[in-house]
């Protein structure tokens, strides 16, 4: 409940059973529905003829101001430093952001997308992209 009254103090809304790792910063005016999951570990592994072994993910993940991040969706903590959502991006249900991802300002994904790289996005609609 600690966490909650943070948030709110901040002004924006953590709607329930959303879950969020120690470290995640999200912005004023930012709404993250049910069932999403901002700061769990990337998936990072370094893999041999011995196997798979968990790199591990010592980042974060930071929100900007007036992101709406629709229920069931999963933001993974960086490697290093930061991933982050830019200022106005909406992200639709379902949608899986992977570790190290950049998505620019007023950026839209939709249902059941997944980036899962270390290069910066712009996904702003085409006719605001210029």
């Amino acid at each position: 409940m600690k966490i909650l009254v943070r948030w709110l103090l901040l002004a924006c809304a953590l709607l329930l059973v959303a879950h969020l790792y120690p470290g995640v910063t999200v912005g004023a005016g930012s709404e993250v529905h049910a069932g999403t999951v901002l700061g769990a570990d990337g998936f990072g592994y370094a893999s041999s003829t011995a196997g798979h072994r968990k790199i591990p993910q010592a980042g974060t993940v930071k929100i900007g101001e007036r992101v709406e991040i629709g229920a069931l969706s999963a933001v993974d903590r960086a490697m290093l430093g930061a991933t982050t959502i830019g200022d106005g991006t909406k992200i639709d249900n379902l949608v899986q952001v992977g570790h190290n991802v950049e998505v620019g300002r007023q950026s839209i994904l939709c249902g059941q997308v997944g980036i899962a790289d270390r290069r910066r996005h712009d996904l702003r609609p085409r006719n605001e992209a210029s």
